[in-house]
């Protein structure tokens, strides 16, 4: 693949364009220790890339086995995280302007690799925590409580474990609903 694409000349456009994108990312680029200089890091990326498909080994010459989930745990790498890197690459891989097949191969390694990065669910996991608590404040001084956990929770949750009837929330409250 690597000749295919046009060998390191290519994958060097692709990570430049790439870290355009990253230079103004105010969630990836606090991620880069030597920034705002991020030569080394495209200097690191279009080696590892044109290893990966197929040019020579230097990246693991000069650095040792790949190990990207190993390299990456310091950063918390979220969601949005992912999906910023992804926006930037794409972005990147759109001004090579190659065949749709090449195009697709790449494409797909990069989403694989950067959904593999992610190491943590954590702020996501917060604002739909508040969201939820919330929500559910509101709907307390609504005297609404478990309407909106009768509408957005399977129904499951809300019979009875025969199934026969739902549950009146008046009447029989749930012990737990989750």
């Amino acid at each position: 693949m690597w000749e295919l694409i046009g060998d390191r000349a290519t994958c060097e456009k692709l990570v430049r364009e790439f870290y355009v994108g990253v230079a103004t990312d105010e969630v990836l680029l606090p991620m880069y220790p030597e920034q705002p200089d991020l030569e080394g890091a495209i200097q690191r990326l279009t080696g590892f890339l044109e290893q990966y498909w197929g040019g020579p080994n230097t990246y693991s010459q000069e650095r040792g086995h790949p190990r990207l989930r190993q390299r990456h745990m310091p950063f918390k790498v979220n969601p949005d995280a992912r999906d910023r890197w992804l926006h930037h690459m794409r972005a990147a891989l759109d001004t090579l302007e190659l065949p749709p097949l090449y195009d697709a191969e790449i494409w797909a390694y990069l989403d694989r690799a950067a959904h593999a990065m992610v190491n943590t669910f954590e702020e996501q996991l917060q604002h739909s925590l508040v969201s939820f608590l919330a929500l559910r404040s509101s709907s307390i001084r609504s005297g609404s409580e478990f309407e909106i956990a009768r509408r957005d929770c399977p129904a499951r949750l809300f019979s009875n474990h025969v199934g026969s009837r739902p549950k009146n929330f008046v009447s029989d409250p749930p012990h737990s609903i989750f």
